[in-house]
């Protein structure tokens, strides 16, 4: 199967969309439930990793270009590679005992956080659409819709956040 190019990056671009979707998705909700819902959560979600991992392999022999499947490939890594850090990491944090619940005023600032990051990826995100309309034409516009709902997660994650911060009041 031969893809163009646009299809190519709009295809690797949509995956790095959900893919900081599903980060901001484990950060905001480790936050608010606590390490225990990550450290069971984490090693069933890394799964898809593997899987995303083996169909990267396969989109590199099978699709043209094959940066397209190595992409794949690349970005699950990278989810799998994190993920397990972090596993390792809280449940170090666990065994120590050494975890304590956050207040709700620094959960509030956490989400924030992460509502603020992927507010600024959707401003670039529409700042390399807008300079990639230039190479690619309006093409590059199928970009606009994936900048979006980097933007409304931001939303909804930075009124979430507002919640946290009322509910301690």
């Amino acid at each position: 199967m031969t893809l163009t190019t646009a299809w190519a990056i709009f295809s690797l671009a949509a995956l790095a969309v959900l893919t900081g979707l599903w980060a901001a998705h484990i950060s905001v909700n480790s936050t608010t439930r606590g390490p225990d819902w990550a450290i069971d959560r984490l090693p069933r979600e890394s799964l898809w990793s593997v899987a995303a991992m083996a169909a990267g392999v396969l989109a590199a022999v099978l699709v043209d270009p094959a940066w397209v499947g190595l992409g794949v490939v690349y970005l699950a890594g990278v989810v799998a590679w994190t993920a397990r850090a972090v596993l390792k990491g809280l449940v170090r944090i666990q065994d120590a005992g050494e975890y304590e619940p956050l207040p709700a005023e620094r959960q509030a600032a956490v989400v924030r956080r992460v509502a603020t990051w992927l507010f600024i990826t959707a401003a670039l995100g529409v700042a390399v659409t807008l300079i990639d309309v230039e190479s690619r034409g309006g093409v590059a516009l199928w970009d606009l819709p994936l900048v979006g709902v980097v933007a409304a997660a931001g939303a909804v994650y930075w009124r979430r956040a507002r919640e946290i911060g009322e509910s301690r009041e």
